[in-house]
């Protein structure tokens, strides 16, 4: 399957699948759903999910990518959880045509497109962004087919 195929299937898996259902899934989720599966560091699913988060932000579309999280991280029913930090990364990485929230604290540790945790860094306002980021997939009603 090519890169392209592998985008395609992820996003309409996301779009058709996780979206409806109004609850983030895990990347493990999504591999046995695709056939897509994570393997050392992450790959080849982090770099399919990092090329759907660059694609929503180029079409304006809410990052799609941030409904996928960690495994056991889910809260609120389901409708939050934890993100990776390859999430932190594309973010970083994005130039936002899409004004997504970014926290202070995010832009701090956050230069051009290089993100720097810094493990002094206060994760309630991450938590905020990303719960942000996530209620506006949620929101969102009208996902094109394809990227």
């Amino acid at each position: 399957m090519t890169r392209e195929e592998k985008i395609d299937v992820v996003y309409r898996h996301l779009v058709k699948n996780v979206v409806p259902r109004g609850r983030v899934t895990t990347y493990g989720e999504i591999g046995a759903a695709t056939g897509i599966k994570s393997g050392m560091h992450g790959q080849p699913l982090a770099s399919v999910l990092h090329h759907i988060l660059r694609l929503c932000d180029e079409r304006g579309l809410p990052p799609i990518t941030s409904v996928v999280v960690q495994k056991d991280s889910e809260r609120d029913g389901g409708r939050h959880g934890v993100v990776g930090q390859g999430y932190f990364v594309g973010e970083a990485k994005t130039p936002n045509k899409a004004g997504r929230f970014r926290s202070e604290e995010f832009k701090r540790v956050s230069t051009g497109s290089v993100y720097r945790p810094d493990p002094e860094a206060p994760k309630p306002e991450f938590r905020s962004m990303i719960e942000a980021h996530q209620d506006s997939v949620w929101a969102h009603n009208d996902w094109p087919e394809h990227l």
